[in-house]
Protein backbone atom coordinates (compact mmCIF):
# COMPACT_ATOMS: atom_id res chain seq x y z
CA UNK A 1 0.00 0.00 0.00
CA UNK A 2 1.25 3.47 -0.86
CA UNK A 3 2.06 5.94 1.86
CA UNK A 4 -0.88 8.19 0.91
CA UNK A 5 -3.42 5.40 1.14
CA UNK A 6 -1.98 4.41 4.51
CA UNK A 7 -2.47 7.96 5.76
CA UNK A 8 -6.10 7.90 4.76
CA UNK A 9 -6.60 4.63 6.59
CA UNK A 10 -4.79 5.68 9.77
CA UNK A 11 -6.60 9.00 9.85
CA UNK A 12 -9.91 7.21 9.59
CA UNK A 13 -9.08 4.82 12.41
CA UNK A 14 -8.04 7.69 14.64
CA UNK A 15 -11.22 9.61 13.84
CA UNK A 16 -13.43 6.62 14.58
CA UNK A 17 -11.65 5.92 17.86
CA UNK A 18 -12.07 9.53 18.98
CA UNK A 19 -15.69 9.63 17.88
CA UNK A 20 -16.84 6.48 19.62
CA UNK A 21 -14.18 5.90 22.27
CA UNK A 22 -14.53 2.14 21.92
CA UNK A 23 -11.57 -0.29 21.97
CA UNK A 24 -11.07 -1.76 18.54
CA UNK A 25 -12.99 1.14 16.95
CA UNK A 26 -16.34 -0.68 16.91
CA UNK A 27 -19.02 1.28 15.14
CA UNK A 28 -22.72 1.31 15.91
CA UNK A 29 -25.04 0.49 13.02
CA UNK A 30 -27.01 3.69 13.38
CA UNK A 31 -24.00 5.88 12.56
CA UNK A 32 -22.05 3.60 10.26
CA UNK A 33 -23.32 4.94 6.95
CA UNK A 34 -22.80 8.61 7.70
CA UNK A 35 -19.37 8.06 9.28
CA UNK A 36 -18.22 5.96 6.34
CA UNK A 37 -19.45 8.24 3.63
CA UNK A 38 -16.80 8.19 0.93
CA UNK A 39 -15.25 4.96 2.21
CA UNK A 40 -16.00 1.86 0.18
CA UNK A 41 -13.77 -1.21 0.62
CA UNK A 42 -14.27 -3.06 3.89
CA UNK A 43 -11.88 -5.78 5.12
CA UNK A 44 -12.39 -7.79 8.32
CA UNK A 45 -9.14 -9.18 9.73
CA UNK A 46 -9.44 -12.30 11.89
CA UNK A 47 -6.33 -12.55 14.05
CA UNK A 48 -6.84 -16.31 14.55
CA UNK A 49 -5.47 -16.04 18.06
CA UNK A 50 -3.42 -12.91 17.48
CA UNK A 51 -4.28 -9.59 19.10
CA UNK A 52 -4.15 -6.13 17.56
CA UNK A 53 -2.47 -3.00 18.88
CA UNK A 54 -0.94 -4.75 21.90
CA UNK A 55 -4.45 -5.23 23.27
CA UNK A 56 -5.46 -8.15 25.46
CA UNK A 57 -8.93 -8.32 23.93
CA UNK A 58 -9.03 -7.20 20.29
CA UNK A 59 -8.90 -10.37 18.20
CA UNK A 60 -10.80 -9.15 15.12
CA UNK A 61 -10.38 -5.87 13.28
CA UNK A 62 -12.57 -4.20 10.64
CA UNK A 63 -10.85 -1.63 8.43
CA UNK A 64 -12.50 0.65 5.88
CA UNK A 65 -10.61 2.13 2.96
CA UNK A 66 -11.09 5.42 1.16
CA UNK A 67 -10.10 5.52 -2.47
CA UNK A 68 -9.67 9.28 -2.86
CA UNK A 69 -10.41 10.50 -6.38
CA UNK A 70 -8.17 13.50 -5.67
CA UNK A 71 -5.17 11.30 -4.91
CA UNK A 72 -2.53 10.58 -7.49
CA UNK A 73 -2.88 6.97 -6.42
CA UNK A 74 -6.59 6.83 -7.15
CA UNK A 75 -7.72 3.76 -9.04
CA UNK A 76 -11.22 2.97 -10.14
CA UNK A 77 -10.42 -0.70 -9.59
CA UNK A 78 -9.99 -0.21 -5.84
CA UNK A 79 -7.18 0.04 -3.30
CA UNK A 80 -4.19 -2.15 -2.49
CA UNK A 81 -4.75 -4.62 0.31
CA UNK A 82 -3.46 -3.32 3.62
CA UNK A 83 -0.93 -5.85 4.95
CA UNK A 84 -0.84 -5.64 8.73
CA UNK A 85 2.40 -7.63 8.84
CA UNK A 86 4.06 -4.29 8.29
CA UNK A 87 5.04 -2.25 11.32
CA UNK A 88 2.10 0.12 11.06
CA UNK A 89 0.93 2.74 13.50
CA UNK A 90 -1.21 1.00 16.08
CA UNK A 91 -2.42 -1.78 13.80
CA UNK A 92 0.19 -4.50 14.20
CA UNK A 93 -0.99 -7.97 15.23
CA UNK A 94 0.96 -10.34 17.47
CA UNK A 95 0.59 -13.84 18.86
CA UNK A 96 3.01 -14.80 21.60
CA UNK A 97 5.33 -17.60 20.52
CA UNK A 98 4.34 -17.35 16.85
CA UNK A 99 5.36 -15.51 13.72
CA UNK A 100 2.80 -14.22 11.23
CA UNK A 101 3.08 -15.88 7.81
CA UNK A 102 0.60 -13.41 6.32
CA UNK A 103 -3.05 -12.77 5.58
CA UNK A 104 -5.07 -15.28 3.58
CA UNK A 105 -8.52 -15.52 2.09
CA UNK A 106 -10.64 -18.04 3.98
CA UNK A 107 -11.34 -21.57 2.87
CA UNK A 108 -15.00 -21.93 1.82
CA UNK A 109 -17.45 -24.80 1.82
CA UNK A 110 -17.71 -26.43 -1.60
CA UNK A 111 -21.16 -27.98 -1.16
CA UNK A 112 -24.13 -28.25 1.16
CA UNK A 113 -26.26 -25.57 2.77
CA UNK A 114 -23.26 -23.33 3.44
CA UNK A 115 -21.62 -23.67 0.05
CA UNK A 116 -19.45 -20.65 -0.71
CA UNK A 117 -19.44 -19.44 2.89
CA UNK A 118 -16.19 -19.04 4.87
CA UNK A 119 -15.16 -21.86 7.18
CA UNK A 120 -15.50 -20.45 10.69
CA UNK A 121 -14.41 -22.66 13.61
CA UNK A 122 -14.62 -22.61 17.37
CA UNK A 123 -12.87 -24.71 20.04
CA UNK A 124 -15.26 -25.41 22.94
CA UNK A 125 -13.95 -25.00 26.46
CA UNK A 126 -12.25 -28.14 27.71
CA UNK A 127 -11.72 -29.48 24.19
CA UNK A 128 -8.74 -29.36 21.86
CA UNK A 129 -10.77 -30.04 18.73
CA UNK A 130 -12.19 -27.20 16.63
CA UNK A 131 -15.77 -27.51 15.37
CA UNK A 132 -17.57 -25.64 12.55
CA UNK A 133 -19.74 -22.65 13.47
CA UNK A 134 -21.89 -20.29 11.41
CA UNK A 135 -23.10 -16.68 11.70
CA UNK A 136 -26.51 -16.25 13.30
CA UNK A 137 -29.21 -14.36 11.33
CA UNK A 138 -32.53 -13.00 12.54
CA UNK A 139 -35.92 -13.43 10.91
CA UNK A 140 -35.16 -10.53 8.57
CA UNK A 141 -31.92 -12.07 7.37
CA UNK A 142 -29.83 -9.55 9.27
CA UNK A 143 -26.72 -10.76 11.07
CA UNK A 144 -27.19 -10.94 14.84
CA UNK A 145 -24.57 -8.96 16.77
CA UNK A 146 -23.53 -8.85 20.41
CA UNK A 147 -24.77 -6.01 22.60
CA UNK A 148 -21.42 -4.48 23.55
CA UNK A 149 -19.41 -4.22 20.35
CA UNK A 150 -22.01 -4.94 17.67
CA UNK A 151 -19.88 -7.81 16.35
CA UNK A 152 -21.38 -10.88 14.63
CA UNK A 153 -22.57 -13.76 16.78
CA UNK A 154 -21.96 -17.40 15.83
CA UNK A 155 -23.48 -20.73 16.83
CA UNK A 156 -22.94 -24.44 16.39
CA UNK A 157 -25.61 -26.46 14.63
CA UNK A 158 -27.91 -28.10 17.14
CA UNK A 159 -26.37 -26.33 20.13
CA UNK A 160 -28.03 -23.41 21.91
CA UNK A 161 -24.91 -21.37 22.56
CA UNK A 162 -23.99 -17.79 21.63
CA UNK A 163 -20.36 -17.66 20.49
CA UNK A 164 -18.69 -14.27 20.21
CA UNK A 165 -16.59 -13.36 17.20
CA UNK A 166 -13.49 -12.90 19.38
CA UNK A 167 -13.45 -16.69 19.95
CA UNK A 168 -13.70 -17.55 16.26
CA UNK A 169 -10.92 -18.89 14.05
CA UNK A 170 -11.14 -18.87 10.26
CA UNK A 171 -9.67 -21.67 8.16
CA UNK A 172 -7.06 -20.17 5.84
CA UNK A 173 -6.93 -21.08 2.16
CA UNK A 174 -3.75 -21.10 0.09
CA UNK A 175 -4.47 -17.63 -1.31
CA UNK A 176 -2.27 -15.11 0.43
CA UNK A 177 -3.00 -11.41 0.13
CA UNK A 178 -0.25 -8.83 -0.15
CA UNK A 179 -0.24 -5.18 -1.21
CA UNK A 180 -0.29 -6.40 -4.82
CA UNK A 181 -3.86 -7.55 -4.27
CA UNK A 182 -6.48 -4.92 -5.14
CA UNK A 183 -9.58 -4.66 -2.97
CA UNK A 184 -12.49 -3.40 -5.05
CA UNK A 185 -13.99 -0.11 -3.95
CA UNK A 186 -17.30 -1.72 -2.98
CA UNK A 187 -15.83 -5.00 -1.69
CA UNK A 188 -16.64 -6.52 1.68
CA UNK A 189 -14.16 -9.32 2.35
CA UNK A 190 -12.68 -11.18 5.27
CA UNK A 191 -9.10 -12.35 5.66
CA UNK A 192 -7.44 -14.48 8.32
CA UNK A 193 -3.99 -14.74 9.82
CA UNK A 194 -1.83 -17.81 9.37
CA UNK A 195 0.77 -18.41 12.05
CA UNK A 196 3.82 -20.60 12.51
CA UNK A 197 5.56 -21.21 15.79
CA UNK A 198 8.48 -18.87 16.37
CA UNK A 199 11.91 -20.39 16.10
CA UNK A 200 12.78 -21.75 19.51
CA UNK A 201 15.85 -22.95 21.32
CA UNK A 202 14.77 -26.27 22.82
CA UNK A 203 16.58 -27.43 25.94
CA UNK A 204 16.66 -31.23 26.21
CA UNK A 205 17.31 -32.85 29.58
CA UNK A 206 20.33 -35.13 29.85
CA UNK A 207 20.16 -37.11 33.09
CA UNK A 208 20.46 -40.64 34.44
CA UNK A 209 18.31 -42.98 32.35
CA UNK A 210 15.18 -44.07 34.16
CA UNK A 211 15.38 -41.28 36.75
CA UNK A 212 13.08 -38.25 36.94
CA UNK A 213 13.62 -34.66 38.07
CA UNK A 214 11.07 -32.25 39.54
CA UNK A 215 11.11 -28.48 39.01
CA UNK A 216 9.84 -25.76 41.32
CA UNK A 217 6.33 -25.98 39.84
CA UNK A 218 6.11 -29.71 40.52
CA UNK A 219 6.56 -30.78 36.89
CA UNK A 220 8.54 -33.97 36.38
CA UNK A 221 10.97 -34.66 33.55
CA UNK A 222 13.07 -37.58 32.42
CA UNK A 223 16.07 -37.97 30.17
CA UNK A 224 15.27 -36.68 26.65
CA UNK A 225 12.39 -34.39 27.66
CA UNK A 226 12.32 -30.73 26.64
CA UNK A 227 12.60 -28.75 29.86
CA UNK A 228 12.43 -25.24 28.39
CA UNK A 229 11.94 -23.33 25.16
CA UNK A 230 13.32 -19.86 24.50
CA UNK A 231 12.35 -17.75 21.50
CA UNK A 232 15.26 -17.48 19.11
CA UNK A 233 14.41 -13.83 18.52
CA UNK A 234 14.73 -11.73 15.42
CA UNK A 235 18.52 -11.49 15.32
CA UNK A 236 20.77 -13.52 13.03
CA UNK A 237 22.36 -15.29 16.01
CA UNK A 238 21.39 -16.41 19.49
CA UNK A 239 23.12 -18.00 22.46
CA UNK A 240 21.38 -20.55 24.70
CA UNK A 241 23.75 -19.96 27.62
CA UNK A 242 22.66 -16.47 28.63
CA UNK A 243 19.82 -17.49 30.95
CA UNK A 244 19.85 -19.16 34.34
CA UNK A 245 19.37 -22.92 33.97
CA UNK A 246 16.21 -24.68 35.11
CA UNK A 247 16.49 -25.64 38.77
CA UNK A 248 15.62 -29.19 39.82
CA UNK A 249 15.38 -30.57 43.34
CA UNK A 250 18.24 -32.92 44.16
CA UNK A 251 20.18 -32.29 40.96
CA UNK A 252 22.96 -30.00 39.78
CA UNK A 253 23.22 -28.37 36.35
CA UNK A 254 26.58 -28.93 34.68
CA UNK A 255 26.50 -27.32 31.24
CA UNK A 256 24.51 -26.90 28.03
CA UNK A 257 25.95 -28.76 25.06
CA UNK A 258 25.42 -28.56 21.31
CA UNK A 259 25.38 -32.34 20.83
CA UNK A 260 23.44 -35.17 22.42
CA UNK A 261 26.68 -36.87 23.52
CA UNK A 262 27.53 -33.73 25.53
CA UNK A 263 31.02 -33.33 24.09
CA UNK A 264 30.73 -29.89 22.46
CA UNK A 265 29.83 -26.91 24.63
CA UNK A 266 26.95 -24.87 23.24
CA UNK A 267 27.94 -21.45 21.97
CA UNK A 268 26.41 -18.98 19.54
CA UNK A 269 24.03 -20.38 16.93
CA UNK A 270 23.24 -18.90 13.52
CA UNK A 271 19.58 -18.52 12.72
CA UNK A 272 18.39 -21.74 11.01
CA UNK A 273 17.40 -21.36 7.37
CA UNK A 274 15.23 -24.50 7.35
CA UNK A 275 12.75 -23.22 9.94
CA UNK A 276 13.72 -25.97 12.40
CA UNK A 277 14.16 -25.18 16.06
CA UNK A 278 17.64 -25.18 17.57
CA UNK A 279 18.08 -28.08 19.97
CA UNK A 280 20.62 -28.06 22.81
CA UNK A 281 21.27 -30.47 25.64
CA UNK A 282 21.33 -29.49 29.31
CA UNK A 283 23.25 -31.98 31.44
CA UNK A 284 22.47 -32.56 35.11
CA UNK A 285 23.88 -34.89 37.75
CA UNK A 286 22.21 -36.21 40.88
CA UNK A 287 23.01 -34.49 44.16
CA UNK A 288 23.92 -31.00 45.28
CA UNK A 289 27.35 -30.16 43.87
CA UNK A 290 29.46 -27.07 43.34
CA UNK A 291 30.71 -27.17 39.76
CA UNK A 292 34.37 -26.30 39.13
CA UNK A 293 34.86 -25.42 35.48
CA UNK A 294 36.82 -23.29 33.05
CA UNK A 295 33.72 -21.11 32.72
CA UNK A 296 34.33 -19.64 36.16
CA UNK A 297 37.92 -18.56 36.82
CA UNK A 298 37.22 -18.23 40.54
CA UNK A 299 35.78 -21.72 41.00
CA UNK A 300 39.16 -23.40 41.57
CA UNK A 301 40.16 -21.06 44.40
CA UNK A 302 36.68 -21.37 45.87
CA UNK A 303 37.05 -25.13 45.93
CA UNK A 304 40.38 -25.05 47.77
CA UNK A 305 38.99 -22.57 50.30
CA UNK A 306 35.96 -24.78 50.94
CA UNK A 307 37.70 -28.12 51.42
CA UNK A 308 37.43 -27.97 55.23
CA UNK A 309 33.61 -28.29 55.12
CA UNK A 310 32.48 -31.91 55.20
CA UNK A 311 29.16 -31.02 53.54
CA UNK A 312 30.81 -29.46 50.47
CA UNK A 313 30.86 -31.47 47.24
CA UNK A 314 32.86 -30.31 44.21
CA UNK A 315 32.46 -31.62 40.68
CA UNK A 316 35.43 -30.81 38.44
CA UNK A 317 33.93 -30.51 34.98
CA UNK A 318 37.02 -29.57 32.96
CA UNK A 319 40.76 -29.71 32.89
CA UNK A 320 41.68 -26.16 33.87
CA UNK A 321 44.91 -24.31 33.19
CA UNK A 322 45.32 -21.55 35.76
CA UNK A 323 48.43 -20.08 34.15
CA UNK A 324 46.74 -16.84 33.23
CA UNK A 325 44.42 -16.73 36.25
CA UNK A 326 45.48 -14.08 38.73
CA UNK A 327 43.99 -15.84 41.72
CA UNK A 328 46.62 -17.00 44.23
CA UNK A 329 45.56 -19.47 46.93
CA UNK A 330 46.81 -19.32 50.49
CA UNK A 331 48.80 -22.22 51.90
CA UNK A 332 47.31 -23.82 54.99
CA UNK A 333 49.11 -23.47 58.28
CA UNK A 334 48.94 -25.26 61.58
CA UNK A 335 47.42 -22.29 63.38
CA UNK A 336 44.56 -22.41 60.92
CA UNK A 337 44.10 -26.11 61.80
CA UNK A 338 42.84 -26.63 58.27
CA UNK A 339 41.68 -30.19 57.66
CA UNK A 340 40.33 -31.44 54.34
CA UNK A 341 36.91 -33.05 54.87
CA UNK A 342 35.05 -32.31 51.62
CA UNK A 343 34.30 -34.44 48.55
CA UNK A 344 35.94 -33.70 45.20
CA UNK A 345 35.02 -35.68 42.10
CA UNK A 346 37.77 -34.91 39.61
CA UNK A 347 36.43 -36.98 36.69
CA UNK A 348 39.96 -37.56 35.41
CA UNK A 349 40.61 -33.85 34.93
CA UNK A 350 43.81 -31.92 35.57
CA UNK A 351 44.10 -28.55 37.27
CA UNK A 352 47.44 -27.08 36.26
CA UNK A 353 49.67 -24.13 37.08
CA UNK A 354 48.14 -23.29 40.43
CA UNK A 355 49.91 -20.70 42.58
CA UNK A 356 50.06 -20.92 46.37
CA UNK A 357 51.54 -18.43 48.81
CA UNK A 358 51.71 -17.75 52.55
CA UNK A 359 52.38 -15.02 55.06
CA UNK A 360 54.87 -16.98 57.15
CA UNK A 361 54.78 -17.01 60.95
CA UNK A 362 57.27 -18.44 63.42
CA UNK A 363 56.68 -22.05 64.40
CA UNK A 364 54.02 -22.74 61.75
CA UNK A 365 53.72 -25.64 59.30
CA UNK A 366 52.55 -24.89 55.75
CA UNK A 367 51.05 -27.10 53.06
CA UNK A 368 48.57 -27.11 50.19
CA UNK A 369 45.97 -29.28 51.91
CA UNK A 370 46.85 -28.97 55.58
CA UNK A 371 45.87 -32.29 57.11
CA UNK A 372 43.50 -34.75 55.41
CA UNK A 373 40.65 -36.02 57.59
CA UNK A 374 39.02 -39.44 57.47
CA UNK A 375 35.93 -37.97 55.76
CA UNK A 376 37.94 -36.54 52.85
CA UNK A 377 37.00 -37.97 49.45
CA UNK A 378 39.11 -36.69 46.55
CA UNK A 379 39.06 -38.92 43.47
CA UNK A 380 40.09 -38.75 39.82
CA UNK A 381 41.99 -35.48 40.15
CA UNK A 382 45.46 -34.43 38.99
CA UNK A 383 47.26 -31.28 40.15
CA UNK A 384 50.19 -30.40 37.93
CA UNK A 385 52.69 -27.55 37.82
CA UNK A 386 52.17 -26.29 41.36
CA UNK A 387 54.00 -23.10 42.32
CA UNK A 388 54.63 -22.34 46.01
CA UNK A 389 56.28 -19.13 47.13
CA UNK A 390 56.57 -17.11 50.30
CA UNK A 391 59.05 -15.06 52.24
CA UNK A 392 59.65 -15.73 55.91
CA UNK A 393 60.84 -13.00 58.22
CA UNK A 394 61.35 -15.53 60.93
CA UNK A 395 62.93 -18.90 61.45
CA UNK A 396 61.56 -22.25 62.59
CA UNK A 397 58.94 -22.75 59.92
CA UNK A 398 58.04 -25.99 58.22
CA UNK A 399 56.90 -26.77 54.71
CA UNK A 400 55.14 -29.99 53.85
CA UNK A 401 54.05 -29.01 50.36
CA UNK A 402 51.23 -31.52 49.83
CA UNK A 403 49.93 -32.27 53.32
CA UNK A 404 51.15 -32.70 56.85
CA UNK A 405 49.22 -35.87 57.57
CA UNK A 406 46.37 -38.13 56.43
CA UNK A 407 43.89 -39.88 58.71
CA UNK A 408 42.94 -43.50 58.20
CA UNK A 409 39.74 -43.87 56.20
CA UNK A 410 40.32 -40.97 53.82
CA UNK A 411 39.35 -41.80 50.24
CA UNK A 412 41.98 -40.40 47.92
CA UNK A 413 42.87 -40.86 44.27
CA UNK A 414 45.03 -37.79 43.76
CA UNK A 415 47.99 -37.34 41.43
CA UNK A 416 50.18 -34.33 42.09
CA UNK A 417 53.48 -33.33 40.59
CA UNK A 418 55.93 -30.84 39.16
CA UNK A 419 55.87 -28.79 42.34
CA UNK A 420 58.23 -25.82 42.51
CA UNK A 421 58.69 -24.24 45.92
CA UNK A 422 60.69 -21.05 46.30
CA UNK A 423 61.13 -20.06 49.93
CA UNK A 424 62.99 -16.99 51.13
CA UNK A 425 64.02 -17.45 54.79
CA UNK A 426 66.67 -15.78 57.06
CA UNK A 427 69.84 -17.83 57.27
CA UNK A 428 68.05 -20.65 55.46
CA UNK A 429 66.63 -21.72 58.80
CA UNK A 430 63.75 -24.00 57.94
CA UNK A 431 62.75 -27.16 59.72
CA UNK A 432 62.25 -30.19 57.47
CA UNK A 433 64.31 -29.67 54.32
CA UNK A 434 67.04 -28.57 56.68
CA UNK A 435 70.70 -28.00 56.04
CA UNK A 436 72.66 -31.19 56.74
CA UNK A 437 76.42 -30.92 56.71
CA UNK A 438 76.18 -27.69 54.72
CA UNK A 439 73.91 -29.26 52.07
CA UNK A 440 70.15 -28.86 51.78
CA UNK A 441 68.31 -32.09 52.50
CA UNK A 442 65.18 -32.11 50.36
CA UNK A 443 64.09 -35.67 51.01
CA UNK A 444 61.31 -34.65 53.36
CA UNK A 445 59.32 -31.58 52.33
CA UNK A 446 56.30 -32.98 50.48
CA UNK A 447 54.62 -34.91 53.32
CA UNK A 448 54.53 -34.53 57.08
CA UNK A 449 55.27 -37.61 59.16
CA UNK A 450 58.10 -39.93 60.07
CA UNK A 451 60.58 -40.88 57.37
CA UNK A 452 61.28 -39.55 53.91
CA UNK A 453 58.66 -38.39 51.41
CA UNK A 454 59.08 -41.67 49.53
CA UNK A 455 58.48 -43.64 52.71
CA UNK A 456 55.34 -41.69 53.59
CA UNK A 457 53.95 -41.86 50.05
CA UNK A 458 54.29 -45.62 50.10
CA UNK A 459 52.36 -45.73 53.38
CA UNK A 460 49.46 -43.95 51.69
CA UNK A 461 49.05 -46.97 49.43
CA UNK A 462 48.77 -45.02 46.21
CA UNK A 463 46.15 -42.64 47.54
CA UNK A 464 48.43 -39.78 46.60
CA UNK A 465 50.76 -40.33 43.64
CA UNK A 466 53.68 -37.95 43.23
CA UNK A 467 54.97 -37.44 39.69
CA UNK A 468 57.32 -35.25 37.69
CA UNK A 469 60.18 -33.13 38.94
CA UNK A 470 59.58 -31.47 42.31
CA UNK A 471 62.01 -28.74 43.32
CA UNK A 472 62.52 -26.92 46.61
CA UNK A 473 64.69 -23.79 46.74
CA UNK A 474 65.46 -21.93 49.96
CA UNK A 475 67.20 -18.57 49.61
Amino acid sequence: MTKRVKIWLIALLSALCMLFGVAGCSIGKETLDEVLEGFGAHVTYYGNGGLFDGSNTVGVRSLYFRNDPESENYSSAGVPFFDVTQDTQGIKVNLSGYELVGWFLPETYTDGEHKGEPMYTYTPEGSSEAVPVYPVYDENGEAVTDDSNRRPVFAREGVDEEILESNIRVVASDTQLTSDYIVAHDADIIVCAKWVRSLQIEYVLVFDEGQTLTDAAGNTYKNGDIIREDAFGNSATSSPTTREPVSFAGATFLRTYADEECTVQAGIFDRPTDGQNVRVYSKYIAGDWTVVSKDDVNSVASMFNGLRNEDNKYYVLDSIDCKDVRTTINLRNSTDTFSVKATVQGNGNTISNLKFTASAQRGQTYSIFGSIAASANITGLTLDGISISFTSSTSEISLFAICDGMADGATMDLTIGNITADIKAPDKQIVNAQLVGGSLDTSHWLFGGEGSDDDIASLYGGKITVTGTNTLTIN
